[in-house]
């Protein structure tokens, strides 16, 4: 049986968010902010923490990883955080009108991969600092929920079809 347990997923998120600190640390204020050169690689890996932080909520919430990687939530961080706040995810972590602005913006390049493509032409970007501030929120909110998934032993994993 293939498993995928929410606190393996949400360290995966960790490990991301500390790889964009390190491909760029955020601004600190705004003129740094303006000033700071654009790291495609550095929102990637940001972005990326953001989707594996809202799927181990997800998975925690009863969702199959093959489901969460299914063509409507792949990448989709828009629909994955919908998803994620249909299911409650308020109780692990509160998330402001801006915080749901900046996920969405970040959608528009994320899910479509202009990240990992060469894309030309201009896209809207949030500030990186948000971006790292977001993705730092929601992976500290739901890494206490998966922990306690694990200690309780409360996470019954699904097996992936036709391997168990």
């Amino acid at each position: 049986m293939t498993v995928t347990a929410p606190l393996g997923i949400i360290r995966l998120s960790k490990e991301f968010l500390v790889g964009a600190r390190a491909a760029q640390e955020p601004a600190k204020n705004a003129a740094q902010e303006l000033g700071q050169k654009l790291s495609l690689v550095a929102y990637y890996l940001a972005g990326h923490s953001i989707e594996l932080s809202l799927k181990a909520f997800l998975l925690g919430r009863g969702m199959s990883i093959s489901t969460l990687r299914s063509r409507k939530y792949g990448h989709n961080l828009s629909v994955l955080l919908a998803e994620s706040r249909r299911r409650k995810l308020g109780n692990c972590v509160k998330l402001s009108s801006s915080d749901l602005a900046v996920v969405q913006t970040l959608d528009g390049c994320y899910s479509t991969k202009e990240f990992e493509y060469m894309f030309h032409g201009s896209r809207t970007l949030p500030p990186y600092s948000m971006v790292i501030a977001v993705a730092t929120k929601l992976h500290d909110g739901i890494a206490p929920y998966c922990s306690r998934l694990a200690a309780n032993n409360s996470f019954k994993p699904k097996p992936l079809r036709g391997l168990a």
